[in-house]
């Protein structure tokens, strides 16, 4: 498989958010912690599993990471 990297520019007033967001979720979707972005199905954080709470501070990780 051929490595594709993209520079893009920091994210400022003269930067789309949309694209960031767009970059964002398919970070998060390559590393499986997409469902985090949507709830976990739409559930209550009070009632969501240990592991689907683990998968969601790996997805504001990653978020911060990037």
């Amino acid at each position: 498989m051929a490595l594709m990297k993209f520079d893009l520019p920091l994210l400022d007033y003269d930067t789309s958010f949309s694209l960031w967001q767009v970059k964002m979720r398919a970070i998060l979707a390559h590393t499986d912690l997409d469902e985090a972005l949507d709830g976990f199905g739409g559930k209550e954080p009070k009632a969501w599993t240990k592991d689907e709470k683990r998968r969601d501070r790996k997805a504001v990780f990653m978020i911060h990471l990037h």
